[in-house]
């Protein structure tokens, strides 16, 4: 009787120790697991390296990016060449690879020095997903469309990587840089009513809008150049 007793209480001793044990075991599982997810919310929000935005960029806003189908895209012809410049002759830029391959590896340079943790300077994952969310997910359609994918997914990155390249001293030498770069939109009837044109009243279609690249030093900005579209 005494043994069966001592067998018994030894039975629930055991049991209750595997229960116990199942416990901590599924207890560290869950401080694993929600270790794990801090870990990758502080990475979604903290700012990329160089090669990070890179790599990013290309996955996310590059790669995936999808051209909508004829019938549902939207239609039109090709803008007039009234009023715009129009090269005569496109000239071959035979060392074009070499001379950029040059310029991204002295980026590379300063944005990913060696020997030296690259500094996290660059939009978060969390940003980048949101833009392929607003401009990548759903295929382009419109010239619309294409319009704001290359002003959010190519012209702010890269604004933000030359903004970054003038804080540093050597860099703004190299590539003769000022405080900031700012790239602006202007659409041709802004334009051409802040010039006194306004539209074109002959059935043409009007002049194209124009991509403004402004100089910014000491907080006086200066009109580089502007591009036609």
């Amino acid at each position: 009787m005494v043994e069966d007793s001592r067998s018994s209480n030894h039975d629930d001793l055991q049991r209750r120790v595997e229960y116990l044990e199942r416990q901590l075991a599924e207890k560290e599982r869950q401080l694993e697991e929600e270790s794990k997810r801090r870990k990758r919310a502080d990475e979604e929000v903290r700012p990329t390296t160089f090669d990070e935005l890179l790599r990013l960029a290309h996955d996310l806003l590059s790669r995936p990016l999808q051209v909508g189908a004829h019938a549902e895209s939207t239609r039109g012809t090709i803008a007039a060449r009234r009023e715009k410049l129009c090269p005569e002759e496109l000239c071959h830029w035979s060392d074009f690879p070499e001379e950029m391959a040059k310029i991204f590896h002295d980026v590379c340079g300063f944005l990913r020095p060696a020997g030296e943790n690259p500094p996290r300077l660059f939009h978060s994952v969390a940003r980048l997903q949101g833009l392929f969310n607003d401009v990548v997910a759903q295929p382009l359609r419109s010239e619309d469309d294409l319009d704001r994918y290359e002003h959010m997914a190519v012209v702010k990155p890269a604004a933000a990587i030359i903004q970054e390249l003038s804080k540093l001293p050597d860099a703004r030498e190299q590539f003769r840089l000022p405080d900031n770069v700012r790239f602006q939109k202007n659409d041709a009837g802004s334009l051409e009513n802040d010039e006194g044109q306004g539209d074109d009243q002959s059935g043409t279609r009007p002049r194209p809008d124009w991509y403004c690249f402004h100089r910014t030093d000491d907080n006086a900005d200066c009109l580089l150049t502007t591009a036609e579209l």
